[in-house]
């Protein structure tokens, strides 16, 4: 289907995170058609908010079916908690309603595989709405490795944590919640990972981590390794093969950058990596061997500063933003509206098997994190073993 007429949008959830992507959607112009919650007053005091700066929503409902019932509805965001992602999509995916729904796209990975394939099916448009990918940063980091300036990609860096005091009934911390560090934040080291090895599966995983005393994952970090084999222990021929190390978690603060490691030089995404605004090139072309330090590099930082948005000129009372760097939902709203006008039915920046690359691979080291028995443990540092790396298994499993 090409649009003759703007696309009309429809928001699922009136929380916090749908207030970010309304924000980011009228930045573009966009048209917001309708907001939808269930029940209560939610709905109507989101359209109240955006009204009292001059944004305009056109109707507000109190189920989402009502909403997807509307023909003259286009697309959806589902901006709900994650547990209803799997069903409010399905459901707006069986109305023919093109679909962009919250990260993590669902809380299990035969869920994600469901959605997925019921999107295919029906013929429409589905994205996970993986922000990161649609910042100018990003495309500019796509963009050098694409370019092959800085050689083949050999290693990645990335963390995501910060400090929350447990408390079993915060969203974050509660299993019914869809809570989990893994869930909420390794899933942007993850992405960083498969992104700068193509895409690809890595061909081992090694995960370990902590429980909080609600169940779900406190800390943890992996090791995903991309070798220079295929899944059918054929060579691969000009592909990117090594490294990544991820940590995420709530026990503190870390940096929060991703690094890119390449055989001439690095890409250093500078915090905050899941929404980021500024790049360190290193470029080492010149002397690819003198150690880091010698001065033998060119440096370029670029930056993309968030404060030319439209959002900074709005007239106050305006609404406030949720999240850091949350007015940078307008990139991925304006890329969601450019597929659309292609006919595309999937995001060519983050496509679906990509996505599932992504869920498969938290899938796993969720698993890990939750059986850290022994004998997992040694499945687990084969693909170590096999790299020369020393097996730490008994020491591990007696920590």
């Amino acid at each position: 289907q090409l649009f003759r007429r703007p696309i009309h949008w429809g928001i699922c959830g009136a929380g916090k995170i749908s207030t970010d992507f309304a924000i980011g959607l009228f930045q573009n112009g966009s048209c917001v058609h309708a907001v939808a919650s269930r029940g209560g007053s939610g709905a109507q005091e989101f359209v109240q908010k955006f009204a009292a700066c001059g944004q305009n929503i056109g109707h507000s409902f109190n189920s989402y079916e009502e909403m997807f019932a509307d023909p003259d509805l286009d697309m959806v965001y589902v901006g709900t908690v994650h547990p209803t992602h799997h069903q409010v999509a399905l459901a707006a995916i069986r109305a023919g309603k093109h679909v962009l729904v919250e990260k993590p796209l669902c809380t299990t990975l035969a869920e994600t595989r469901d959605l997925v394939a019921e999107a295919r099916k029906v013929g429409v448009f589905l994205m996970e709405a993986l922000w990161t990918r649609c910042f100018p940063v990003t495309l500019r980091v796509r963009e050098i490795l694409a370019s092959n300036r800085l050689g083949p990609v050999r290693a990645v860096s990335a963390d995501f944590g910060f400090y929350l005091p447990f408390d079993a009934s915060h969203r974050l911390h509660s299993k019914e919640m869809g809570g989990g560090a893994m869930l909420n934040l390794g899933f942007y080291p993850v992405q960083w990972a498969v992104f700068a090895f193509g895409g690809q599966m890595p061909n081992h995983i090694v995960a370990a981590g902590r429980l909080s005393p609600s169940g779900v994952d406190l800390q943890g970090g992996a090791t995903l390794i991309w070798d220079n084999k295929d899944h059918t222990g054929d060579s691969k021929v000009g592909t990117s093969f090594g490294v990544a190390s991820l940590t995420f978690g709530f026990s503190c603060n870390t940096g929060e950058t991703a690094e890119i490691i390449c055989e001439k030089g690095s890409l250093c995404v500078e915090t905050p990596a899941h929404a980021p605004t500024k790049l360190k090139v290193v470029d080492r072309t010149a002397d690819p061997f003198a150690r880091p330090g010698s001065g033998c590099c060119e440096e370029e930082v670029v930056e993309f500063p968030l404060e030319e948005l439209p959002y900074h000129t709005w007239a106050h009372p305006r609404p406030g933003l949720s999240y850091p760097h949350g007015e940078g939902m307008m990139y991925e709203a304006r890329h969601v509206e450019e597929c659309l006008s292609k006919g595309l039915l999937e995001s060519p920046w983050y496509p679906l098997d990509e996505t599932l690359v992504v869920a498969q691979i938290m899938d796993d080291c969720l698993h890990q994190i939750n059986r850290p028995s022994p004998a997992n443990l040694a499945d687990r540092c084969q693909g170590l073993v096999l790299l020369g790396v020393p097996d730490k298994t008994h020491s591990w499993a007696n920590d």
